[in-house]
């Protein structure tokens, strides 16, 4: 008996918990709604304490700030380590790299979200 209430947990009730779920649109998503918004907000502050005064576009500023980076550590990493701009840039760095990855797990998001529904579907069939 706990065998059958197993099959019919895994192949019924959770599936159409699940596909309830969706409908009513209750599924936490992979990243916080406004976490690009905040990294997108704390990168464009980090370009504009870095190159106040140049008017470039972010690409521009984070290209820039890529050579800067490769100078730096051509001049001799140890030392720019400790008094140069070197964990500056790679703070920002990181930020450009934390705005990519959330962007990326939104898109997954929305991937899973549309697939999800039938995906569910098909698990209620025998």
């Amino acid at each position: 008996v706990r065998f059958a209430g197993g099959i019919a947990e895994r192949r019924f009730v959770a599936p159409v918990r699940e596909i309830a779920l969706e409908l009513l649109n209750r599924r936490q998503p992979l990243s916080e709604p406004t976490a690009v918004e905040d990294a997108e907000a704390s990168l464009e502050t980090m370009l504009q304490d870095l190159y106040p005064s140049e008017g470039l576009s972010r690409a521009e500023a984070l290209a820039a700030a890529t050579r800067a980076y490769e100078e730096e550590m051509r001049a001799g990493a140890v030392r720019n380590l400790l008094s140069g701009k070197m964990v500056r840039l790679l703070l920002l760095q990181v930020q450009a790299l934390k705005l990519q990855s959330l962007r990326a797990m939104d898109t997954l998001d929305g991937l899973v979200d549309s697939n999800k529904l039938n995906l569910q579907l098909f698990a209620t069939l025998p």
